[in-house]
């Protein structure tokens, strides 16, 4: 028998088939936790260099002395405009309709051009130009069923376009608007595409110019009706913007220009509310199951091996008796060894892809139509692989020179 068919009918020993099973476990356990924590890590990451929001306050009056215009004095400030460009404003688009699905957009201001990074085509340069994502669905996700007066959130995979394949396209969106009492229409023309995952937008999300936005939106944030007994309306009171919104050129200065817009009388709400504490929390959790798991599995593994290696004393007996040598046999384990080892991280990848796919598919709608992405660290698997591969390697070094050092004779005698 060779050297390499004597690895391989050893390999299939039935002892290794339980160090398979543990090692198949670990790796998969490992995967899913290094898979969340580098989540965790990517969204806090994301937030704070991409997520505009994270650093746009709602500004208030406290009192007829603060004056919106002293804003522009405090350092660190990129702008502050009116709230009345904080949301964006939704329209149904027929060209986009497709099957049972209407073509539906959101549209935001383009407040500063660096927002954006476009991809295809040109930035805004002229009234009615817009720009949509390059990996554009132009529906909702939201889909209300009337009959059971509940909704749910779906995303037809097929039907995401390509932004580039959409440029030049023109479409007209229009609105009814209370105040002037008609519809007011905006003509559009795409010119160009942009990376959504650079500002976190969902993937129907398109940017027009400042002045278009301030024409086609309402100019009230909302309003209430009286009526008389027969429902005839006799008057509307509108409620119209009179706060601001205000950018922060870092999120490391949010602090510093929130406490300095107090002091001029202001009254500062977050518009998106970014709980670092909570979030590095949620980080631990996962962490600790890693640490565990590692910790355990590393224990079965170092006792399994002992064990192991100690009920072969007869067989290292009758190979040293034909010959072989100490660092032949201790190969021939290592390499037994690295072989289920690589079998179990194989089966793993494979049924932690699947995993991944069906979760992906079925749970994570949201995430990909807001461009959050669950990306695989794939990386990091090789190096827990060549992590346990080490640990595997010193526990067969330190027990086969401790078994070894005894005479064949001894060994043989070894039951």
């Amino acid at each position: 028998m060779t050297f390499y068919e004597l690895i391989f009918k050893r390999s299939k020993d039935h002892q290794n088939r339980f160090l398979f099973i543990v090692l198949f476990f670990l790796l998969l356990v490992i995967f899913v936790a290094i898979t969340m924590i580098t989540f965790v890590l990517d969204f806090k990451k994301i937030n704070l260099d991409k997520n505009i929001l994270t650093r746009t306050f709602l500004v208030e009056k406290q009192n007829d002395d603060a004056n919106y215009d002293s804003i522009s004095q405090i350092e660190h400030v990129d702008f502050h405009v009116s709230d009345k460009f904080l949301n964006s404003v939704g329209s149904k688009v027929a060209i986009f309709d497709k099957d049972n699905l209407d073509g539906y957009l959101e549209f935001l201001p383009l407040i500063s051009i660096d927002d954006v990074e476009i991809v295809d085509g040109s930035n805004l340069q002229n009234p009615g130009d817009v720009i949509c994502p390059t990996k554009f669905y132009p529906h909702d996700i939201v889909f209300i069923d009337k009959k059971n007066n509940n909704f749910s959130s779906r995303m037809i995979k097929s039907n995401i376009l390509s932004g580039k394949d959409v440029i030049g396209k023109t479409f007209t969106i229009s609105h009814y608007d209370v105040e002037v009492d008609k519809d007011k229409s905006l003509n559009l023309k795409i010119v160009g595409t942009y990376d959504a995952s650079k500002t976190l937008t969902t993937l129907n999300t398109c940017y027009i110019s400042l002045d278009d936005f301030d024409n086609y939106a309402f100019s009230y944030n909302g309003y209430t009706e009286e009526s008389d007994i027969n429902g005839n309306i006799i008057s509307r009171d509108f409620n119209y913007y009179t706060s601001e919104i205000v950018r922060v050129d870092s999120y490391d200065n949010i602090k510093y220009v929130k406490n300095e817009l107090n002091k001029l009388g202001f009254s500062v709400y977050p518009v998106y509310q970014f709980a670092e504490e909570y979030l590095m929390l949620i980080l631990y959790i996962p962490l600790m199951i890693a640490i565990i798991a590692i910790i355990v599995s590393c224990g079965i593994i170092y006792n399994f091996l002992n064990k192991k290696l100690y009920e072969r004393h007869n067989f290292y007996g009758m190979l040293s008796a034909f010959g072989y040598q100490k660092k032949e046999i201790i190969k021939i384990e290592f390499i037994e060894s690295f072989i289920i080892l690589v079998k179990a991280f194989i089966t793993s990848l494979i049924i932690y892809f699947g995993l991944y796919f069906i979760i992906n598919e079925l749970m994570l709608t949201e995430f990909s139509y807001n461009n959050i992405i669950v990306n695989i660290p794939i990386l990091l698997f090789f190096v827990i692989f060549i992590f346990i591969m080490g640990i595997i390697y010193f526990i067969n070094i330190k027990a086969l020179k401790k078994i070894l050092s005894n005479d064949i004779i001894v060994l043989l005698k070894e039951e």
